[in-house]
């Protein structure tokens, strides 16, 4: 019984993840599924795992190693560190391209990050799309 009260406050922040994440994915007009959408005209495979780029901005540059540190335990890697004078690093994670796992994933991120003063956005997939979308040609 310990253990689970040791466990309620990740499990509840879980449960609020999934729930924002489901209703970003099940309302068209969200942000995630506007974004979605997007990346499928632009050629990506909706539904396919992908390795998607995230920006972190630090508020307070003592906390960056903490931050960073936190970051990597959730899952993601550091890919740039070059703006971190400037407050700024980009991570990245392997994320299925849908509304509901681009919403965890950020979430996941800034949970990770908050208690050091740090917010995280999506940036968008790592690589460009493997198909480019179709050109209709007009007759």
């Amino acid at each position: 019984m310990g253990h689970l009260l040791d466990r309620a406050p990740a499990l509840a922040a879980d449960v609020v993840d999934a729930a924002t994440a489901a209703l970003s994915a099940a309302w068209p007009r969200s942000l995630a599924a506007r974004e979605v959408e997007r990346l499928a005209e632009d050629g990506y495979a909706v539904g396919e795992m992908c390795d998607v780029d995230f920006s972190l901005a630090f508020d307070a540059p003592e906390m960056v190693d903490l931050a960073l540190a936190a970051v990597f335990l959730e899952g993601f890697t550091v890919f740039d560190r070059t703006q971190l004078p400037r407050g700024f690093a980009t991570v990245r994670a392997s994320v299925r391209l849908r509304a509901y796992d681009m919403v965890r994933a950020t979430s996941r991120l800034n949970r990770a990050v908050s208690r050091y003063q740090a917010f995280g956005a999506v940036i968008g997939p790592a690589a460009p799309a493997a198909s480019p979308p179709a050109v209709e040609q007009a007759a």
